[in-house]
């Protein structure tokens, strides 16, 4: 070899064994974790989509056990409330008026449920629902809310005692 191509490649061989003491010797995933473990770091998204098949049964199983752990939550209506008092109002009840808006005022406040439309199964042993009032939502014991069928029953029953006095 002439000594104008050892010039040349001497210091492209240097070139090429300094790169490749740079490189890393082995590709390492940027996170540690563990199987079963919660993620601990930012959101990782996959890079393409992928489908997760399910059975029927499975499906069923899932949609069940969620029920089974639902707490219900409910909105409260102010336009409902205002509707009916409204209405309430329109009546020519006399001296029971005042009673009756009175009394649905308080029924109201505490809540009212339709009868069985929305019952769940499990709702003696849950206990409790939530309830949202404007943009906050509270919890409330389910027996202190009233069902339609006995908001209308306790109604009925303080505007007959106040007709008897």
């Amino acid at each position: 070899m002439d000594k104008s191509k050892l010039k040349i490649f001497i210091p492209l061989g240097i070139i090429f064994i300094f790169l490749v003491i740079l490189m890393p010797r082995n590709s390492k995933f940027p996170y540690e974790y563990r199987k079963g473990r919660e993620w601990k770091y930012e959101t990782l998204f996959a890079q393409f989509d992928f489908p997760i098949y399910k059975t029927e049964e499975q499906i069923r199983l899932e949609r069940s056990s969620n029920s089974a752990q639902l707490i219900p939550y409910y909105k409260y209506s102010e336009e409902i409330v205002a509707r009916n008092i409204r209405a309430v109002e329109n009546l020519k009840l006399g001296n029971l008026k005042s009673l009756v808006i009175s009394e649905m005022k308080s029924i109201y406040n505490k809540g009212v449920l339709p009868d069985e439309s929305k019952r769940l199964k499990n709702e003696d042993e849950i206990g409790v629902i939530y309830i949202q009032r404007d943009k906050r939502a509270s919890k409330y014991p389910i027996n202190e809310v009233y069902r339609l069928s006995a908001a209308q029953e306790r109604l009925l029953q303080k505007s007959t005692l106040y007709k008897k006095e």
